[in-house]
């Protein structure tokens, strides 16, 4: 079972032992001292030289060719992570086996090009310096990019690892204590097909929050790429040098926003809802692209509560298809306080109303009264919103700018290109269609930021001036 990953050269002398990732899958580990990791870091930071030798268009087609076989649809390396993230996190292999195979389709030679010139990145300026050129725009990547991921949804963290790589930046990436095994096993395919690129990659792990040992990796590092709770990425960003690019993937809110032509007789609501629904079990709402509400414009042949019925119902079919994680004792109580509070709340307002599951904490639906963007209680939890018309849902999302990431929509055509367009103005940084809340077509702009332009220094070289 691999949970690590250590290029040639730079495994620590330290001690290996078995740490618990879920009951009954345990997952061995070398146990960092400060001084251990500190010299993987330099390890790593001193190949920067050698990897930036490396053409990039040699660096482009290995890498598109490891996730090509990732991509397979019998893809063995695909299956065994597939297994091995369902024993650790309790998500359904099928949903798992589709989202890693839609991201792996997604990097392609083509699609990774094309982040590049995103982000003002030629192929041939990666090159350029290392292979005699004299005027023009070159880039480097930083001589060392770390990764901190987080374990709540597989593979979000694997684009800024391809990311790092293709500016041909040497990477340490520290995994997830819930889920530590897709990115070691990438890292090894990786090294199958390009031992050169993989020497200029790390995957270990450490107990998240660990200042003795951040600190110390914290000083080597030229980027750092963090994904976590909003806590998290203060403390990092804190400890880190004041030059260090920082990307922070934290806290976000997205929610779906259904309109009044979709609600015009049963059978198009019934899909709609079923669609919608689909977005809240696929993970269990754990990413930042799930709705944590649903905005349901009044004024359709259906109403919200009719909505909300349907919504209901389509959790309920989905229930076996889509079979929810094991979740704790604490998400197990938030749901339930979530639900005492709202039957409270319909006491004493007549609006308020709630769905659940037959038995336990399963789903929750709650018609809520008009108002703005909230956390919900996840985990298949969904609050419903009146909205008189859809054009009025910037002034619902105020005070959330810095918050939002997602909307899935659910309008027809005639009106989607000005909703799109006062969504976007309200700081939306990605709108998407329902039932594909959780499949973004490309990561590259993830929070609305382009991490290649961000990762990358760009030199000017210029020619001599005659005189």
């Amino acid at each position: 079972m691999i949970a690590e990953f250590y290029p040639p050269g730079l495994l620590p002398e330290a001690t290996v032992a078995t740490a618990e990732v879920a009951p009954g899958l345990e997952a061995p580990r070398h146990q960092l001292t400060p001084e251990a990791l500190r010299q993987v870091a330099l390890g790593l930071r001193g190949r920067a030289c050698r990897f930036r030798e490396l053409p990039a268009a040699e660096v482009l087609t290995a890498l598109a060719t490891v996730h090509a076989s990732w991509a397979e649809p019998a893809s063995e390396e695909r299956a065994e992570a597939v297994n091995l993230i369902r024993l650790a996190t309790g998500y359904p292999a099928a949903i798992i086996d589709e989202s890693l195979r839609r991201l792996f389709a997604g990097m392609t030679q083509p699609a990774m090009e094309g982040w590049l010139r995103a982000g003002g990145v030629e192929l041939a300026a990666l090159d350029g310096l290392a292979h005699g050129s004299q005027a023009g725009v070159w880039v480097y990547g930083p001589r060392l990019t770390a990764v901190i991921s987080s374990g709540n949804v597989p593979g979000a963290a694997l684009p800024s690892v391809v990311q790092a790589l293709l500016l041909k930046s040497p990477c340490l990436v520290k995994t997830a204590a819930a889920e530590p095994f897709l990115l070691p096993l990438y890292a090894q395919s990786l090294a199958e097909e390009s031992p050169e690129i993989a020497e200029a990659l790390a995957v270990l792990h450490w107990r998240g929050g660990s200042e003795e040992l951040e600190s110390v990796l914290l000083r080597e590092v030229e980027a750092l790429i963090a994904y976590g709770s909003d806590v998290t990425l203060q403390s990092l960003r804190s400890r880190a040098p004041l030059r260090t690019r920082f990307l922070g993937y934290g806290h976000r809110l997205s929610f779906s926003a259904i309109g009044r032509e979709l609600l015009a007789d049963e059978r198009l609501a019934r899909q709609t809802a079923r669609r919608a629904a689909f977005d809240l079990c696929v993970f269990d709402q754990q990413g930042c692209y799930s709705p944590q509400a649903l905005y349901v414009e009044t004024g359709g042949v259906l109403s919200p509560k009719d909505f909300a019925e349907l919504l209901a119902d389509s959790l309920a079919l989905h229930a076996p298809e889509i079979p929810r994680r094991s979740i704790t004792a604490i998400e197990a109580a938030e749901i339930h306080q979530y639900r005492a509070r709202t039957e409270m709340r319909g006491l004493s307002d007549s609006s308020i109303r709630i769905w659940t599951s037959e038995t336990g904490t399963g789903w929750t639906v709650a018609l809520l009264p008009p108002g703005g963007l909230e956390p919900c209680a996840l985990n298949r939890s969904a609050a419903v919103r009146p909205i008189a018309d859809l054009s009025g849902l910037p002034a619902v999302l105020q005070g959330r700018e810095p918050y939002l990431l997602s909307a899935a929509l659910g309008v027809g055509p005639e009106r989607l290109a000005t909703i799109v367009s006062e969504l976007a103005q309200a700081g939306v940084c990605r709108i998407t269609e329902l039932g594909s809340a959780q499949a973004p077509a490309s990561p590259l702009f993830h929070d609305g930021m382009n991490a290649i332009a961000q990762l990358a220094r760009f030199v000017t070289v210029e020619p001599p001036v005659e005189v």
